[in-house]
C-alpha cells in the first residue's frame, strides 16, 4: 500500500523535532518514508552549505556609486558608423545593378507538385510558383533600407541625443 499518512509539513516537524511521529506507522507506509529520507537529504545539503558575506566595504561602495549614470553595452560609435556605411554601399551598389537591369534577365518557376493526402481519396495540386530575381533584389534592398535606418538610430541618432541631454544637465 502507497498510501501517505503524513504531509510533508508533518515530515518537516518531526525532522525539526517540533513533533514526533510513530516509527511503526512510518515503517507501514513506504510512501511516507520514502519521502521522509528525500526530506532528510535535502536538510543535510542545505544544512551543509553556507553563506557567503559580502565584504565589510560592499554598503559603503554601492551607496558611493548611486550617482553614477549606468553606462548601455551596445555598438560603439565608430562600429556603428562603420556599419552603417558597408550597409549603405550594400544599397547603393544593389540599386545600381537593379538600374542597370543586371537581374533582369534571371528568372524562372518552381514547379508544381502533386501530394497526395494520406487517409483521402483526392491529391492536392500545388499551385507554380514563378519567381523573378529583379524582384528578389528589389526586397533585398528594402530590407537593407530598413536596417540602414535602424543602424543610424542605435549609431548616431541616440548617442548624439544621450550626449546632448547630458549636457544640458
Amino acid at each position: 500500500m502507497n498510501k501517505r499518512h503524513y504531509t510533508d509539513q508533518q515530515l518537516l516537524d518531526h525532522i525539526d523535532g517540533l513533533r514526533v511521529l510513530p516509527m511503526e506507522t512510518l515503517r507501514q507506509s513506504p510512501a511516507d518514508l520514502e519521502r521522509l529520507n528525500v526530506l532528510l537529504k535535502i536538510q543535510k545539503v542545505l544544512s551543509s552549505a553556507h553563506l557567503e558575506a559580502p565584504s565589510a566595504q560592499f554598503t559603503a561602495r554601492v551607496m558611493s556609486r548611486l550617482h553614477q549614470s549606468v553606462e548601455k553595452p551596445g555598438v560603439s560609435y565608430r562600429n556603428g558608423i562603420w556599419l552603417l556605411m558597408g550597409v549603405l554601399v550594400a544599397v547603393f551598389v544593389m540599386a545600381g545593378m537593379l538600374s542597370g537591369g543586371f537581374f533582369d534577365s534571371f528568372s524562372g518557376q518552381l514547379p508544381g507538385k502533386v501530394m497526395p493526402i494520406p487517409g483521402e481519396s483526392f491529391k492536392l495540386q500545388l499551385p507554380e510558383i514563378s519567381w523573378s530575381g529583379k524582384v528578389i533584389l528589389e526586397i533585398i534592398v528594402v530590407i537593407n533600407v530598413a536596417l540602414a535606418l535602424f543602424m543610424l538610430d542605435r549609431a548616431v541618432l541616440r548617442p548624439y541625443f544621450l550626449r546632448r541631454r547630458l549636457m544640458h544637465h
